[in-house]
This record gives C-alpha cells, sequence and structure tokens, in this order.
C-alpha cells in the first residue's frame, strides 16, 4: 500500500520535469527567429522616468537677470612633442675587423605615447654600405643615407611599456670585405609625442548669490568654441561632478542649459576633451534668470546604460516622452512594463487612448529642459509625444518642466523602447 502511494506521488514529479526539460530544450535549440514566428518578436522596453508632476507653476512674468563673466578654457588632449637628447655626436662603423654600432636605452609610458621617432642629422659618411636601425632586435630602418637630418619613425606595435633598445650600426661591406664605412652623426634625439591628460581638463568656477539660487528660474552658459587641433574631438561640460553635455566642434558659437537642480550657491564646471583635441572656449558667461521670491522648478533624474545608450545611437531603440495632463491620465494610465515584454506599443497606445479618452484637455506649449538643451513641446487636448533621443546620456539624465501658466500634469514619462 505504501509502495503505490509513493508511485503515486512520484509520478506527478516525474512528468512536471519532463514539461521543464522540453522547455529548456526548446529554449536553446529553437533559433530566435522561430520563435518570433510563434510567439511574435521579443521587444526591448523600459521606463526610464515615470512621474505624476501635479502642478506645474507658471513662469514669472518678469524674472531678474543676472551676468556672470567667465574666464577663458583651454584644452590640450593632442600629441605634444617631447625631445629627449641621447647624444650630441658620435661615430658608427663597420669593416672586416670592426662593428661599432651606438646603444641607447629609451622609457615608454605608452599609454600617454601617440608616436615616436629617432631624429639626427648625417654631418658626414665615408664607404657605401647602409646605416641600420633597430628597435628591440627587429630592424625598422635600412638606407644608404647623405649629409642631412633624418626623421625615422619608431613603430608602436614594437615598443614596449618600459625600457626599449635603440641601435644604430652600419651595414656588412659584404664581398668588399676590406672597406670600411663610417657616418658621424649629430643631435641624436628620441622624440616622444605624448598626450598629456593634466591639460585636457579645467575646472571653472561659478559663484551665484542667496537670492539667485533660492529664487533661481533658469541658469544659460553661452561662448564661443574654438578648434585648435587638426580635427574635431569630443568637448565634455560637467556641473558639479554631473556630466551634462557631450559633442565634437569646430568653430562656432555655444548655448547651452544649465540643470536648476544641480546648481549651488558655488559651482565647478567641469570642461574636459577627448584625444586628440585642442580646443579654446572664450567669451563664457553664464547668465541667471531668478525671482526675489522663492521659486522652484519641477525637475527630476533619471538614468541609462551604456548598452541602452549604443543602442540607441546605432538606431535599435527609441526614445519617447509622453506628457499627459492629470484630465487625461485616468483613462490612458500605462501600467509599468517589464525589461522585456511580447510586442506591446506602449507609447502609441498612451497617445491613442488619451486622445480617445478625453479631448477637452489643455492646449498650450511647454518647455522641457533635458540635460543642457531645452525643447517646446505643443500640448494637444491635454496630450503630447516627443522624440527626445538626441537630448539623452550615459549615465545621470536632468529633466527639467517649465509651463507659461499654472497646469496640473498627471504624468511625464520617458520610456526607452525597442524598434518594431
Amino acid at each position: 500500500m505504501a509502495k503505490t502511494e509513493m508511485s503515486g506521488q512520484i509520478g506527478p514529479f516525474i512528468i512536471l520535469l519532463a514539461i521543464l526539460g522540453g522547455i529548456v530544450f526548446y529554449v536553446i535549440s529553437v533559433s530566435p527567429a522561430e520563435r518570433e514566428r510563434m510567439i511574435g518578436p521579443i521587444t526591448y522596453e523600459r521606463y526610464a522616468l515615470n512621474v505624476e508632476p501635479g502642478l506645474v507653476t507658471g513662469m514669472p512674468a518678469s524674472p531678474l537677470k543676472m551676468s556672470h563673466e567667465l574666464g577663458v578654457v583651454d584644452l590640450d588632449f593632442s600629441p605634444i612633442s617631447n625631445p629627449k637628447s641621447l647624444s650630441q655626436q658620435l661615430i658608427v662603423s663597420r669593416s672586416i675587423l670592426i662593428d661599432k654600432p651606438a646603444i641607447f636605452s629609451i622609457s615608454i609610458a605608452k599609454t600617454e605615447l601617440s608616436s615616436a621617432s629617432l631624429d639626427f642629422t648625417v654631418l658626414n659618411r665615408h664607404g657605401t654600405s647602409e646605416i641600420i636601425v633597430m628597435l628591440n632586435d627587429t630592424v625598422i630602418f635600412t638606407g644608404l643615407l647623405d649629409a642631412g637630418t633624418q626623421s625615422i619613425d619608431l613603430p608602436s606595435d614594437q615598443l614596449r611599456d618600459g625600457a626599449n633598445q635603440l641601435v644604430i650600426s652600419v651595414g656588412s661591406p659584404g664581398a668588399a670585405f676590406w672597406r670600411t664605412t663610417d657616418y658621424t652623426l649629430g643631435d641624436i634625439s628620441f622624440v616622444a609625442k605624448n598626450y598629456n591628460p593634466a591639460k585636457a581638463t579645467m575646472q571653472q568656477v561659478l559663484t551665484l548669490n542667496q537670492q539667485e539660487v533660492l529664487g533661481l528660474v533658469s541658469a544659460s552658459f553661452d561662448g564661443y568654441v574654438k578648434q585648435l587641433g587638426s580635427k574635431p574631438s569630443t568637448l565634455s561640460l560637467s556641473l558639479n561632478g554631473k556630466p551634462i553635455y557631450a559633442a565634437a566642434l569646430s568653430n562656432t558659437s555655444i548655448t547651452l542649459d544649465l540643470p536648476p537642480s544641480l546648481m549651488q550657491t558655488t559651482n565647478n564646471l567641469g570642461w574636459s576633451v577627448d584625444r586628440g583635441g585642442k580646443y579654446e572656449i572664450v567669451f563664457g558667461r553664464v547668465t541667471t534668470s531668478y525671482v526675489k521670491n522663492s521659486f522652484s522648478v519641477k525637475s527630476y533624474s533619471f538614468v541609462l546604460t551604456s548598452s541602452e545608450m549604443q543602442s540607441i545611437k546605432g538606431g535599435q531603440l527609441n526614445c519617447v516622452m509622453d506628457v499627459l495632463s492629470s484630465s487625461t491620465t485616468s483613462a490612458a494610465q500605462p501600467q509599468q512594463p517589464s525589461n522585456f515584454i511580447v510586442d506591446l506599443h506602449i507609447g502609441e497606445d498612451i497617445l491613442g487612448s488619451a486622445q480617445q479618452a478625453n479631448t477637452t484637455g489643455p492646449t498650450q506649449v511647454l518647455t522641457f529642459q533635458l540635460n543642457s538643451q531645452k525643447i517646446d513641446v505643443q500640448m494637444t487636448n491635454g496630450v503630447a509625444q516627443q522624440d527626445v533621443c538626441k537630448y539623452l546620456m550615459t549615465g545621470d539624465n536632468y529633466l527639467a518642466v517649465y509651463s507659461p501658466s499654472d497646469i496640473q500634469l498627471g504624468q511625464v514619462s520617458v520610456l526607452i523602447k525597442g524598434k518594431t
């Protein structure tokens, strides 16, 4: 009897294991295309931001303004030549009996190295054999040189981090074994072109008075960017340690809005440039707009991962900002999705549902500041939708809401979703 009961308990368990094994085998063995054909496309979808702002106070009619002049910013992350003298003058020679090379030890920090060369002057030559240059036991140059200056590139793949050996010698006389060839060389130098990270960054301090901070409506940076390097490179700006802007620029005027939620009495503007870049930023000025009374801009922050930003830049993901007034959200409030759902078009459904549910919401223009840029968004019947991909950054992102008059907002969301 006991055996029968035991068998009855084990049987369903074995069946369950068989079913689970079949599911695992299906997931492993069936191609993604086949799975999509059977169950539909699997689309990435995540709310990076989904908030209920409530009352957004209208912008003050005549805010006060104050201008803060900033100094010149010099950023240089281009290769800087750093010559090191190896010898003022020497003679290298070769015959059947004589082999007199010049041997040098040089030290390299490859993380900071752009390129390197061996520079020297041939003062005199007797004989017809070639000069040979070896780097770490590898021949990198052979040639018959006349009097004059020479510059021989040192291949980066042959250079080692740390100590390296350079040998300058004369080739064998060959069949004319009785002949001697010698070169008199002068001003022998190892020239490294290094990146200097210390010159690639610069801090500017911006001090606001207490009234500006308490009543701050907005703040913007204006200046002129001069490209001094051979090609554009990514120029970045952080505010109090938080990145807010990055772009490759040529000679151009620049206007950047500073996120109000990051502004303090003492502020650090941190400029930096990527490798290869060289810039000067002149006529820098920050203009604040503020009121005498306390004023608070509706501001939010949200995070995007590096993989999400990579997919956004590659065109695989959309970035949809939806705005709903409080009168439309009761019929159109979306449910928070999981990271992966099956073929749900939430961004478009919000807009369509809200328009059908309520056609009497406010119609006006709202201004949204995303990181360092402001965009105007048209509210129609209490609903608005905007593509915001080009304003987003990896890591922290900052959004502020401005309205010309008081408005009740039921939802502001930023949806990151796969393209279908």
